[in-house]
């Protein structure tokens, strides 16, 4: 097994657009087309130690040869996310599949990053009522220097409580795993 880590499409690698870079998901059809783009491919190396102590480390390095097409067979893209690898195998034909777990992407669509800080707009998420979940735009945030700088991405999440979240609140969210949907599991509620 190795891993990769998710590279902007080159021009005409994709089966998609993804202005985030990453991977398509797969366009069902006759006949299904998967997803696809170049990216950079590691394996785990063990970098031993010359004086034989227990100093050795386990690094990504880079397999020689520049970037490889890697083959998405999920429908949900996989987002491109810094600091974050996806697994993937060489399968025995010599193509690279990535083993996508469905809350690596995103669904419907919706592109962004499938966790991370956001900033609710003025409006605020509403609450789940019954069983219909509040849903709401928020803006999303980086940290940089120590300070949050608001990025040029926007999402769509999803409230679990019946309690709304306030406008202009810091929030994290992440995606849930079956519906691909991303959920607000924090909020800051000192304002």
């Amino acid at each position: 097994m190795y891993t990769l880590l998710l590279c902007p499409p080159a021009t005409g690698s994709s089966t998609g657009t993804d202005d985030d870079g990453g991977i398509p998901g797969m366009s069902l059809g006759t006949p299904d087309s998967p997803g696809h783009a170049e990216c950079t491919i590691y394996r785990v190396y063990l970098n031993h130690n010359s004086a034989g102590t227990a100093d050795d480390v386990y690094e990504l390095q880079e397999i020689s040869g520049g970037t490889r097409l890697v083959f998405n067979l999920s429908t949900k893209s996989i987002l491109r996310q810094y600091n974050k690898y996806v697994p993937v195998v060489k399968d025995n034909y010599g193509g690279w599949i990535a083993l996508s777990s469905p809350n690596r992407g995103s669904s419907g669509g919706n592109s962004g990053p499938s966790e991370g800080i956001a900033k609710t707009r003025s409006g605020g998420v509403p609450g789940r009522s019954g069983t219909t979940v509040g849903s709401a735009i928020v803006d999303v945030y980086t940290i940089t220097n120590d300070t949050l700088t608001v990025s040029t991405t926007s999402v769509t999440v999803k409230n679990l409580s019946t309690d709304a979240v306030a406008g202009n609140a810091w929030i994290y969210f992440d995606v849930e795993p079956l519906s691909g949907e991303r959920i607000v599991t924090w909020e800051d509620c000192t304002g």
